[in-house]
């Protein structure tokens, strides 16, 4: 390993080879450079090779623009540590309820009550748990998921939702073809007026 002397207090050192290449100026620790630097305030190398150099001295940092006036005021005059909220004064009506603008007039029922779980019963048993379209029904070997339809769709006639009449058994594939599967009577309204 090739052996260079430190320009800052003539220490003879080993360096690598491939670090003369790089850093053509040699210096045995990084004290060593910090007062090779022009321009800088004199250091001591002594504190700089201390393992804590800041320790037990009392650190002081100036401040930019100390004694400058804003041109603006600032953003937080007069708060003391406690922020401002945006709409302070201003009262906001609750998100929830008539407030809420998808409000589409409530009364919807959920299909997990009691109530409804009843009245899919009674259509099933209505129609002795056969399809009325295309006559399937589960047994020998064979499994048929059926659904209990509103002739007159759930959402657009709340008073007949669970009125026996307007049910009736449908296997899935049967109830997917009904005008009224999922929502889709909404495309569908030349059907629906005739009901």
């Amino acid at each position: 390993m090739p052996r260079v002397q430190c320009k800052t207090c003539s220490k003879v050192f080993e360096k690598k080879s491939y670090e003369i290449k790089v850093r053509p100026n040699h210096y045995c620790c990084h004290p060593c450079y910090a007062v090779s630097l022009k321009g800088k305030m004199p250091v001591n190398i002594e504190m700089l090779r201390s393992s804590k150099p800041w320790l037990g001295k009392k650190l002081t940092f100036q401040v930019w623009n100390k004694g400058k006036k804003l041109p603006y005021p600032p953003w937080n005059k007069g708060l003391k540590g406690v922020q401002i909220a945006w709409n302070k004064g201003i009262e906001m009506p609750q998100m929830r309820g008539e407030n809420h603008p998808n409000w589409k007039g409530g009364g919807s029922i959920s299909r997990e009550t009691v109530k409804y779980k009843r009245w899919r019963t009674l259509v099933f048993e209505k129609d002795n748990y056969t399809c009325q379209h295309c006559g399937a029904r589960s047994g020998k070997g064979k499994k048929v998921i059926l659904n209990a339809d509103h002739i007159k769709p759930f959402a657009l006639y709340p008073d007949s939702r669970f009125i026996l009449s307007n049910g009736r058994t449908l296997c899935l594939d049967c109830h997917k073809k009904t005008p009224s599967y999922l929502g889709s009577y909404q495309k569908n309204i030349v059907y629906l007026s005739s009901l």
